[in-house]
């Protein structure tokens, strides 16, 4: 089901003015850092979130009208990735990331079900506000979004991108990430771990 793009729109504008905003990756916020406009049809928003704050993060999405929030992608027992959430035709998935002293990081199967770490970079929160149509929208840094989609594809967490997801990526990388060896834009990705080495 896709919302309206004047729906998404007033949810972003809904999202910028939480204190603290709720971050966007994904579809839309590569459509606000390459086009700034949703180019495309959507049928999600993906936010990002860290794990110690989820309980906050879930009741400012309640406070927007979302709740019944169901496990999409968990995969360590109890420690769910992904969480999907719905308020009408409007959907809304929460991505959950994990922090060490390293850094932040995620946790994902690979193809073979083996648990890989795909760290991301310190910046992905600090990245300016876009604007699309004059509403502000906070995005992950493009480093972030870049090495978020590459970990992915790298893993076949869910079968490698998609066609639609490659030009973005090329995109991203010929935008923002020009300057960058290629060699420096993958993500840091460590494994396989144990699930028992992620905290608790």
């Amino acid at each position: 089901m896709h919302g309206s793009k004047s729906s998404y729109l007033e949810l972003i504008k809904e999202m910028a003015g939480l204190d603290p905003p709720l971050f966007v990756f994904g579809g839309i916020a590569e459509d606000a850092l390459l086009d700034h406009q949703l180019s495309r049809p959507h049928s999600d928003i993906d936010v990002m979130v860290v794990r110690d704050e989820l309980n906050e993060r879930l009741g400012q999405c309640e406070a927007l009208g979302f709740d019944g929030f169901e496990v999409f992608y968990e995969p360590i027992r109890d420690r769910p990735l992904v969480l999907g959430g719905h308020s009408g035709s409007l959907n809304l998935e929460l991505g959950i990331l994990d922090k060490d002293g390293a850094g932040p990081y995620f946790t994902v199967t690979d193809s073979a079900g083996e648990l890989y770490r795909i760290k991301l970079p310190s910046d992905l929160f600090a990245y300016p506000a876009t604007m699309i149509e004059d509403t502000p929208i906070h995005t992950l840094s493009p480093l972030a979004l870049y090495q978020i989609r590459a970990g992915l594809d790298t893993a076949k967490t869910f079968g490698g991108l998609r066609p639609k997801d490659i030009a973005p990526q090329r995109r991203l990388r010929s935008v923002f990430l020009a300057d960058r060896p290629h060699a420096a834009l993958g993500p840091e990705i460590e494994g396989p771990v144990l699930s028992t080495t992620a905290p608790s």
